[in-house]
């Protein structure tokens, strides 16, 4: 009952959404569920699917696109310019 994929309209924090394509325990119909009612009640997040993946993300690439995502994701929601660049927001 206290789950956020219960009460997605109570979020008020942005929400990273990274899925594995083929995980058995959280399917991506459920990130996809997750996402849609963040949608729909008008919350910040951002989903993303890493194919071949399952629950854990095993590989190089993926770990690397997931950090890579991740660092996108909060430079963006606490506005955070890019390194070396005082002044301006990212592009």
């Amino acid at each position: 009952a206290r789950s956020p994929a219960r009460h997605p309209e109570r979020l008020r924090a942005a929400v990273l959404l990274l899925q594995g394509t083929e995980d058995p325990i959280v399917p991506p119909s459920q990130a996809v569920a997750m996402a849609e009612a963040m949608a729909r009640a008008g919350g910040r997040f951002e989903l993303r699917f890493l194919p071949g993946e399952g629950h854990g993300f095993r590989a190089a690439a993926s770990i690397e696109a997931a950090m890579a995502a991740e660092e996108r994701f909060l430079r963006r929601v606490l506005r955070l310019c890019p390194t070396g660049d005082a002044g301006g927001e990212e592009p």
